[in-house]
C-alpha cells in the first residue's frame, strides 16, 4: 500500500495544496483514510477536507455502494470539479476514481485500475478539453503557423538581437527559448543528455533535456501554439557540431509540395532522424506533468507500458493535430523519427565581422533565409524615427562635447568606407548604431574613450592609424589621455 507520505509527497510535487477554506479549490488535496472521511463527510466542521479538488483514501472501502450512494447536506455536498481516489488495489497501487456531482449529490466511478500519474494527465486532458477551439478556429491557427528559419546579421551594433526582441516581445515565455552559441558548447549540451541524478540517497541516470529538446517538445505537444528557439551568436561555435544530426531537420518540406507517404506536410523536416532519448522525453509522462501550463490546448492519448504503478513512458501518443495526414492525429511512438514540426521556428544572430570565428558553409547557410539588419537609424516611411529609442540615440551627446553620436557615427564609417577601401572585411568594420547606448540621452566620456577609440585603434583603422589620429598618439593609452584634453581635437580633419 502506498504510504501517506509518498503521496502526499507525489500530488505536492505536481502542484497540489491542501485547501484551507470551504470553498472548493482548485489544485487542492487531502489524503486520509477512508474511516476520517466517512466521518467528515457527515460533520459540517469537519467538512473542510471534503473541499479539495481531490480527496485521495488510502485504504480499501468494504461496500462502495456506499460511496456511490452517498448524498452530503449542506457545504458537504460534492460538485462535479470534485474527485475522490480510492485505493481498492493496494497490491497494485491502482485506484478507482469517483467524481462528484451537483445533482442530488451523487457521485460516480469514472475511472477504475488507475495510477496516480494516469490519473493526474487524464484531469489535465479533461481540462483542455473544455475549452477546445471549433474546427474554423483551429484551421485559421493553422493558417497562422508558417515556421520561420532565419539567420538576422551585420555588423555589431546594428540591432539584430533587438529584431529579434521585438518580434517575440509578446510571446509567452513558455513558447520561446534563447541559447548563445560559443566555442565550448557542445551538441550534448544544446540537445540533451544523461546525467546522474540523486533520488532518495540512490544515483540514477535521466536524460536530462537542453534547450533544442525542451522547445522541440514544447512544440510537438502544442500544435496550435507557435514556438521559437532563438540561437544568438550561430557562428561563435561550431554550428555543425552543436547542431550534430539536427543539422538534417533543418530542410523542411515547402509549402506547395505535397505531403510524404507519411502524413508530413509543409513546414515538416523532410527527413526524420533516429534519436531515443528525445523521443522517449516527448513521450514522457512525468515531464508532461511538469511543464503543465495554463496555455496548453492539445489534446493528446496515451497508450500505457501497463497499467501499474508509476510509469514514466508511454508507448506511444496521438496528437491531435490539424491537417495532419488524413485523420489530422500525429500518432508519436518509440519508433517513430525526430522532424521539426511547423509549429517551431529557429531565429539566429550572426555578426558578419565574426565569420572568420567559425564560418558557416553553403550546406549551412542554404537551409536557413538570411536577412541584413541595416546598420541605420531606423525611420518609418515618412522620414520619421521608428521609436523614440532611437530618435534618443541618435541625438544622444557625447558628454563634455556638442558631437551627438549620430553625427561621428557618420563620420567615423565614412572615414572608413574611403581609408578602407578595396579590403574585404571594410563593411564589416563598421561602427552599429548601438555600438554604445545612451543614458539619459548621453554617451558616457569614459565609455566613448575607452570603448570606441579601442575598437577604432586596436580594430577598425589598425594599419590607418597615421591616417586617423593626431602626431603623438603613438599608444591607446596617449590616444585616450589626449581625448580626455582635447576630446575629437585626436582625429586628424574631424567632420571633413
Amino acid at each position: 500500500m502506498d504510504s501517506r507520505y509518498y503521496v502526499e509527497n507525489f500530488l505536492q510535487k505536481n502542484g497540489f495544496s491542501e485547501a484551507k477554506a470551504d470553498e472548493t479549490i482548485i489544485g487542492t488535496s487531502k489524503v486520509l483514510d477512508s474511516s476520517q472521511y466517512i466521518a467528515a463527510s457527515r460533520n459540517r466542521l469537519n467538512s473542510g477536507i471534503l473541499r479539495n479538488e481531490c480527496v485521495v483514501l488510502l485504504n480499501p472501502i468494504s461496500n462502495e455502494d456506499h460511496l456511490n450512494d452517498a448524498i452530503f447536506s449542506g457545504i458537504s455536498k460534492l460538485r462535479d470539479d470534485q474527485y475522490v481516489l480510492v485505493q481498492q488495489y493496494p497490491e497494485e497501487s491502482l485506484w478507482n476514481v469517483y467524481q462528484g456531482f451537483n445533482f442530488n449529490g451523487m457521485m460516480k466511478l469514472i475511472q477504475k485500475k488507475i495510477s496516480l500519474e494516469m490519473f493526474l494527465v487524464k484531469r489535465h486532458l479533461a481540462n483542455q478539453n473544455k475549452n477546445i477551439p471549433s474546427k474554423a478556429a483551429e484551421e485559421k491557427k493553422q493558417e497562422m503557423q508558417l515556421h520561420s528559419q532565419i539567420i538576422y546579421y551585420g555588423v555589431p551594433g546594428c540591432g539584430k538581437s533587438n529584431t529579434i526582441k521585438e518580434q517575440l516581445k509578446n510571446v509567452p515565455d513558455f513558447n520561446k527559448i534563447s541559447v548563445v552559441f560559443h566555442p565550448d558548447y557542445t551538441n550534448a549540451e544544446f540537445i540533451g543528455q544523461i546525467k546522474p541524478k540523486l533520488k532518495n540517497h540512490s544515483v540514477s541516470y535521466e536524460f536530462t533535456p537542453g534547450p533544442f529538446a525542451k522547445i522541440l517538445r514544447r512544440a510537438y505537444l502544442n500544435p496550435n501554439q507557435n514556438f521559437y528557439l532563438v540561437i544568438d551568436e550561430i557562428n561563435r561555435g561550431q554550428a555543425s557540431a552543436i547542431l550534430g544530426e539536427v543539422f538534417q531537420l533543418c530542410d523542411r518540406i515547402k509549402p506547395n509540395d505535397d505531403k510524404d507517404e507519411f502524413g508530413y506536410g509543409a513546414g515538416w523536416s523532410v527527413y526524420g532522424i533516429d534519436h531515443d532519448d528525445m523521443n522517449d522525453y516527448i513521450r514522457s509522462i512525468s515531464s508532461y506533468l511538469k511543464e503543465n501550463h495554463d496555455g496548453c490546448e492539445t489534446p493528446v492519448e496515451y497508450t500505457p507500458e501497463d497499467g501499474r504503478g508509476e510509469v514514466s513512458a508511454y508507448k506511444s501518443i496521438d496528437i491531435n493535430w490539424p491537417g495532419f495526414g488524413e485523420t489530422g492525429k500525429l500518432h508519436f511512438s518509440e519508433i517513430t523519427p525526430i522532424r521539426l514540426p511547423p509549429n517551431l521556428s529557429i531565429l539566429a544572430t550572426m555578426n558578419t565581422s565574426d565569420q572568420n570565428v567559425f564560418t558557416l558553409d553553403n550546406a549551412f547557410q542554404r537551409r536557413f533565409d538570411m536577412e541584413l539588419v541595416r546598420n541605420e537609424f531606423a525611420k518609418d516611411d515618412a522620414g520619421n524615427f521608428k521609436t523614440e529609442a532611437v530618435c534618443i540615440q541618435h541625438d544622444a551627446k557625447i558628454a563634455g562635447t556638442e558631437t551627438s553620436w549620430s553625427e561621428f557615427w557618420e563620420w567615423a564609417n565614412r572615414k572608413m568606407t574611403i581609408l578602407l577601401k578595396g579590403l574585404s572585411s571594410t563593411e564589416d568594420k563598421r561602427l552599429g548604431v548601438w555600438f554604445v547606448c545612451n543614458v539619459n540621452g548621453e554617451i558616457s566620456e569614459k565609455i566613448f574613450a575607452e570603448k570606441v577609440l579601442k575598437y577604432l585603434w586596436d580594430d577598425a583603422f589598425k594599419f590607418k592609424r597615421p591616417q586617423i589620429f593626431i602626431d603623438g598618439c603613438d599608444t591607446l593609452e596617449n590616444l585616450i589621455s589626449k581625448f580626455h584634453e582635447v576630446k575629437f581635437g585626436v582625429f586628424k580633419n574631424f567632420g571633413n
